[in-house]
């Protein structure tokens, strides 16, 4: 990953056709020659390698260990490479926007500190992940090279997935009921087999689960969101009127109802004790939208929205 470049918080890192201090793109080799770089010279650590926590339990004496489960945890990220300018003076004003741009918020309750690091690794897709400043640069002159500085900067991600930039967006599932059959125009029309009408399929090209952010829209009784390919779902017990609307953020691990008044309900009060987070896995994923008022379909007018990003690990 050595030849890719990086963007956060208004620095570009390995970014050879810019120039790192106005982000004007070099015409000619002259023009990079006399321009400012920030080239990295290894490979950032933490793309490939996010941790991994074990549950587990040492057993007495020399037995070893009862291992339970394996979690995905933190990522950290490490960039070490070199600032280099011209001149003394654009070298102190390169160094100045480096420093800006990885420090730590001096307001932390009114900002986390997370930004978007922006990359495209070898497969082509353009990616992101949110880091924050976990070790503030540090600088070491070249000897023999007073425009030159080398660098190191630790980076912390908020969590350890890699997230496509594009953000793709399901924007309509009906509301939907089990028993849509498939009619064979015979003489005596024949129907086979049960299934859902307004299914839809949602494709995560990552390789690791995407957490969706879901909007249930009224009117509708007893909302169910269900992932028929793992047979996961989460279900409220709860009535959507009028333009009342649910929305659920995996991620976050919240579920909101927003009643047309404009009061709020925190959902997972109402969720079932059999419900789960609802992810979508790597591959195709077939999702239903379901609910128990008994209204007929064609006069049915409620449907779920999922925005997701595809998700690597």
């Amino acid at each position: 990953m050595l030849g890719i470049s990086y963007t956060y918080n208004g620095i570009m890192l390995n970014d050879l056709e810019r120039d790192a201090l106005t982000g004007n793109v070099f015409a000619s080799e002259q023009d990079r020659a006399n321009g400012c770089i920030i080239s990295l010279t290894d490979t950032p650590s933490g793309f490939h390698s996010p941790e991994l926590r074990h549950s587990e339990e040492a057993r007495q004496g020399q037995h070893g260990i009862l291992d339970y489960d394996t979690f995905v945890g933190k990522r950290a990220l490490v960039f070490t490479g070199q600032l280099i300018a011209p001149d003394r003076e654009t070298m102190v004003a390169l160094v100045d926007k480096f420093q800006k741009a990885f420090t730590v918020s001096a307001v932390p309750n009114k900002d986390d500190g997370y930004r978007e690091l922006l990359f495209t690794e070898e497969d082509g897709i353009a990616k992101k992940v949110f880091a924050k400043v976990d070790k503030m640069p540090e600088y070491a002159e070249e000897l023999g090279f007073p425009f030159i500085r080398n660098f190191i900067v630790a980076l912390k991600c908020k969590e350890p997935r890699k997230l496509s930039q594009s953000i793709k967006t399901q924007p309509e599932i009906k509301a939907d009921i089990l028993g849509g059959q498939i009619i064979i125009p015979f003489k005596l029309p024949l129907k086979i087999g049960w299934n859902y009408v307004y299914k839809k399929t949602l494709v995560n090209v990552g390789n690791f689960a995407a957490s969706p952010v879901i909007t249930i829209h009224a009117p509708c009784v007893n909302p169910k969101i269900l992932n028929r390919t793992y047979d996961v779902f989460m279900q409220f017990i709860c009535t959507l009127e009028e333009n009342d609307y649910l929305k659920i953020d995996v991620l976050e691990g919240t579920a909101v109802i927003y009643r047309t008044d404009g009061t709020t309900e925190d959902a997972l009060l109402v969720l079932t004790n059999n419900s789960e987070f609802f992810y979508l896995l790597s591959g195709e994923n077939e999702v239903v939208f379901l609910e128990e008022s008994g209204v007929p379909l064609v006069n049915n007018y409620s449907y779920a929205q999922i925005e997701w990003s595809d998700t690597w690990l």
